[in-house]
């Protein structure tokens, strides 16, 4: 057993530095919807273990809990095609912009809250429901936007292991177009993550395990 983690820990010493940079987009924004307040939102995730890149798109005509309304809302991962534009940074001027027919996208959930929405935005009673265009665009604005940044390093013995940064920004954002022919034009928030990390030669110091 004492020679199996020898040899497990000695070849984690052959490993060469690992970087993993993962950035993520995230955008939505309210708006009035046929039963009152309606949101549609949109997030491009970057796996920072597979960097897989995956969109996903959530809609809710929903807004208010404990109504008892029958309303329609959905959620689901979209081809990553259906988002196009540029990534919000302090200094540009962004312009994303979404658009996907639900009713089209496999395993895509729409359904109908047939009892509306709990406190915690589940279905009362749901029945599956057709789905529909979305298309939305999010402009970046100048009115107000939140920047903040961490760094960061780890050591094991004195030796340093590896190394982490993270920037997120928030912004302003006005939202046009419509959500299954409903329109939600509005104002809205844009934001992205920049997560960067990197392991150094790892575990250098294990050479002194005998």
């Amino acid at each position: 057993m004492k020679h199996t983690l020898l040899r497990t820990l000695l070849s984690f010493v052959l490993l060469p530095p690992v970087g993993v940079v993962a950035q993520n987009f995230y955008a939505y924004g309210y708006f009035n919807g046929p039963e009152g307040i309606a949101l549609v939102e949109v997030a491009r995730i970057t796996n920072s273990t597979t960097h897989q890149v995956s969109t996903e798109v959530f809609y809710t005509f929903c807004g208010q809990a404990d109504l008892g309304l029958a309303c329609q809302q959905g959620d689901g991962i979209v081809p990553n095609t259906a988002l196009t534009g540029t990534l919000p940074t302090v200094t540009n001027k962004s312009v994303m912009t979404l658009n996907v027919d639900t009713s089209s996208v496999t395993g895509y959930r729409n359904q109908l809250c047939t009892g509306g929405i709990d406190d915690y935005g589940d279905c009362v009673g749901a029945t599956a429901a057709t789905g529909g265009l979305i298309s939305v665009t999010w402009t970046k604005t100048n009115a107000w936007a939140n920047v903040s940044s961490s760094s960061g390093k780890s050591y094991t013995l004195g030796k340093l292991t590896g190394s982490f940064s993270n920037m997120q920004g928030v912004f302003s954002a006005t939202q046009v177009g419509t959500v299954i022919g409903v329109d939600a034009s509005s104002g809205a928030v844009m934001s992205t993550s920049n997560d960067s990390s990197t392991l150094q030669t790892q575990f250098k110091a294990m050479k002194r395990v005998r």
